[in-house]
């Protein structure tokens, strides 16, 4: 599969220039090109960053900022320097990582799978009575309005269970960033499992709204 690549064997799906564009416009338009890549099911697609020559110093900035980035992408299966007839050292290939495959499961998802299937072993689920199920009513709450009233996690207070009431909430178990043991929830992770760093060395972690609870 690597070798097809840097033959440029894969049909280029979708191409962006980044020539003659600022480190930080570059990277911006990077992760909406990905993101474009993904919604369409784009598999290859091949970005145009430049040799350097009308940088500072004649240095390919762009083309070392690409690689790491990349780097530290999780849709990114392999990228690679194009052919000549493509641009060259001035272009790279990407290859990005099938849709419709289901995600490997990291050390992370693993121990908080483990974590679950202990807690259903431990009576963390309520049986209720057949008559009482057919009475199932849940409290309504307010619609949020606001922006951030809609970020929020909501939750009925409490729910009606057949002639009586039970108050209920939401738990949160781990959020992004939280420790547990040695490992990090939230923790981003390469296709070798390996886990992606931030530029100044700190984890990277995701910044999706991402977490796990109990009702």
């Amino acid at each position: 599969m690597i070798r097809d690549l840097r033959r440029g064997r894969f049909e280029v799906g979708l191409e962006l220039d980044l020539h003659g564009l600022t480190v930080a416009y570059a990277r911006e338009n990077l992760g909406l090109f990905l993101t474009e890549c993904h919604q369409r099911h784009i598999r290859c697609a091949r970005i145009i960053h430049g040799k350097g020559y009308d940088s500072e110093n004649r240095q390919p900035v762009l083309k070392q900022k690409i690689n790491l980035w990349l780097r530290q992408r999780e849709d990114v299966l392999a990228f690679s320097s194009a052919t000549r007839r493509d641009g060259g050292t001035g272009a790279v290939y990407i290859l990005l990582r099938n849709p419709q495959k289901k995600k490997a499961m990291t050390p992370v998802r693993m121990k908080l799978f483990r974590l679950f299937l202990a807690g259903l072993f431990c009576g963390l689920c309520i049986t209720l009575p057949s008559q009482a199920a057919q009475k199932l009513h849940f409290h309504t709450i307010p619609v949020p309005v606001t922006a951030e009233a809609q970020q929020l996690t909501r939750t009925s207070p409490g729910v009606d269970l057949g002639e009586g009431t039970v108050a209920i909430g939401y738990h949160p178990l781990f959020r992004n960033g939280d420790r547990f043991g040695d490992e990090t929830f939230g923790l981003l992770h390469d296709a070798h499992g390996r886990p992606l760093k931030k530029e100044d060395g700190s984890p990277r972690i995701s910044n999706s709204n991402d977490f796990s609870s109990l009702l």
